[in-house]
């Protein structure tokens, strides 16, 4: 059961979400995920295609993954179906745990 659509041409590589992505870390950091003269629909395919990991989660009170490109579904060896099943919560390895809590709680915090 895919509970996201994986980004593809068929949904523009999921542009409006890429691009609410996009508006936030401009709006916290004054930084874009990827060159910002790009037309939205570029910057989705290009954010999917990068050689750096991205990720998001939606805000249920269990987040669960909503997003990875390919970078990250590399990194975690995992498809895009089994990521989007994934409560972020299970990312780190329980050794970690506290220190990804500590750093939620930050970011939360200050509104990223």
């Amino acid at each position: 059961m895919t509970r996201f659509p994986k980004p593809d041409t068929s949904n523009s590589f999921l542009v409006e979400h890429v691009t609410l992505l996009r508006h936030s870390l401009q709006l916290w950091s004054n930084r874009d995920l990827v060159k910002h003269e790009l037309p939205d629909d570029e910057a989705a395919r290009e954010l999917f295609l990068a050689s750096f990991a991205v990720v998001s989660h939606n805000t249920d009170s269990d987040p669960i993954f909503n997003y990875a490109n390919q970078t990250a579904l590399d990194l975690f060896e995992m498809t895009w179906d089994e990521f989007t099943m994934l409560p972020s919560r299970k990312s780190a390895a329980p050794i970690n745990q506290a220190e990804r809590s500590r750093l939620l709680l930050e970011v939360t915090t200050h509104g990223i």
